[in-house]
C-alpha cells in the first residue's frame, strides 16, 4: 500500500493555511481520496466566504441569490469552491494524437526526428495535476493514456518489423540515431 503521508499534511494545512492562494495550490494540486473529508474542511474555515468571494462566480446560483451572497448555504459555497479549485478529471483529450502511425520510410534521422516530435507533443499536453499524483503513488489518467498509446505503438511497429522486409533494418538505424540523440540531450 502507497504511504499517504502527504495527505494528512494537507488536510491540516487546508484547515490551518492563512493564505487564501494555498487553499487553492493545496485543492488544485493534490490528490484526496476522500473529497467529502476536504469538502467538510473547507466548510470549516472561517474564510469560507472570502475564499468563495475570491474563487467563484454567482453563475450557478439562482437570481435572488446572486444580490445577497449570504443567502447562499455553507455547504453550497464550499461544494462549490471544492469543484472549482479542483482541476477536472475529464478536462481534455489524451495527450497522444491516437491517429498518429509510425513512419515506415524515410532516413533514419527523419523518422528519429518525428518519434521525438511526436513524444514532446504528447508528454507536454500532460497536466501538471497527472504528474503531480503520479509522484504521490495515485493513479494519474493522462500518464496512463500516454504509457497505453505507446504501447499501441510498440505493437505496430513490432508487426511491421517482423513482416515486412527491410524495416527491420531501418529501425535499427532509427534507435542508433535515436541513442545518439539522446545522449546529446543528457549533457
Amino acid at each position: 500500500m502507497v504511504s499517504k503521508w502527504w495527505e494528512s499534511k494537507a488536510q491540516q494545512s487546508l484547515v490551518t493555511t492563512t493564505d487564501p492562494s494555498k487553499v487553492k495550490a493545496i485543492c488544485s494540486l493534490l490528490p484526496f481520496d476522500n473529497e467529502e473529508a476536504a469538502i467538510q474542511l473547507l466548510k470549516a474555515r472561517p474564510d469560507l466566504d472570502l475564499l468563495f468571494a475570491l474563487n467563484c462566480s454567482y453563475q450557478d446560483v439562482s437570481a435572488e441569490q446572486q444580490t445577497d451572497p449570504s443567502n447562499l448555504t455553507i455547504n453550497f459555497k464550499a461544494n462549490k469552491l471544492w469543484r472549482v479549485l479542483r482541476m477536472p478529471e475529464d478536462f481534455g483529450e489524451s495527450p497522444w494524437d491516437w491517429n498518429w502511425n509510425p513512419p515506415y520510410s524515410g532516413t533514419a534521422s527523419q523518422i528519429a526526428d518525428e518519434f521525438h516530435a511526436v513524444v514532446c507533443r504528447a508528454v507536454f499536453r500532460i497536466p501538471f495535476f497527472d504528474l503531480v499524483k503520479m509522484a504521490l503513488g495515485c493513479d494519474a489518467l493522462f500518464v496512463r493514456s500516454l504509457f497505453t498509446a505507446v504501447s499501441d505503438v510498440r505493437d505496430k511497429l513490432k508487426n511491421e518489423i517482423l513482416n515486412v522486409p527491410g524495416i527491420r533494418d531501418l529501425y535499427i538505424e532509427v534507435e542508433k540515431v535515436g541513442w545518439r540523440f539522446a545522449t546529446m540531450t543528457k549533457r
